[in-house]
């Protein structure tokens, strides 16, 4: 799973590559019974919805926030990408075959099998486009206000994010003192407490630390 340093190198790219372009398009083929009701776009009415909401609006920029990146629209929408699992945002100029979104031009975007499981894509202004691969389709994704951030589904109960300035050894504290009697690793882990560290990295940070995750 795409943990903090790896989904701020994916909003590093979005802001290098999409940002001032304008959102031509939108496909895609998540939808199942199972996500009816839901804010997300697997909820086949919610993608109506999330299309004509980000359509004609250009990318402004984007941030990171915990495990999420977040493409800001112009007008003060946001999308929120969650690549959970497997997910991980492509930049490049695709063409459809009648079923599927494949690159146009040889290369790890074509040639990388990692690269094939398109379930989301932009077209941008430009003739390029924004892709979701996402081979197990995990990923969430969804459309709010920028200004309601905050208070978005997978954002309103994580807790602060490591790398922030106001991120102190006495926050840090405070924040694993909120579970005094669990293991450090799942600690570290657990997005309420501190946002953005997953299982590699949290193995890498005890074995620095040499703390023992059980502990």
């Amino acid at each position: 799973m795409p943990e903090l340093p790896e989904v701020q190198t994916t909003v590093n790219g979005v802001k290098r590559y999409a940002k001032g372009k304008r959102i031509v398009d939108v496909w895609t083929d998540y939808g199942s019974p199972f996500h009816e009701g839901k804010s997300n776009i697997k909820n086949r009415k919610y993608f109506a919805r999330f299309k004509k909401e980000v359509a004609g609006r250009s990318i402004t920029g984007a941030e990171r926030i915990g495990k999420n990146v977040i493409i800001h629209l112009s007008g003060g929408k946001s999308i929120v990408v969650h690549m959970k699992m497997t997910g991980h945002l492509l930049f490049g100029e695709y063409a459809f075959d009648g079923k599927t979104w494949t690159a146009k031009h040889a290369g790890p975007l074509r040639d990388d099998g990692f690269n094939r499981f398109i379930h989301l894509l932009f077209t941008l202004s430009g003739g390029k486009h924004l892709a979701l691969s996402d081979m197990r389709k995990f990923a969430r994704v969804s459309v709010v206000e920028t200004s309601s951030l905050p208070h978005a589904d997978d954002l309103d109960s994580i807790g602060p994010d490591p790398l922030n300035r106001d991120f102190t050894y006495k926050v840090f504290k405070g924040r694993l003192l909120k579970r005094p009697a669990g293991k450090i690793k799942q600690a570290l882990m657990e997005q309420k407490l501190i946002a953005g560290i997953g299982n590699i990295y949290s193995d890498e940070i005890l074995w620095r630390a040499g703390v023992h995750p059980l502990s």
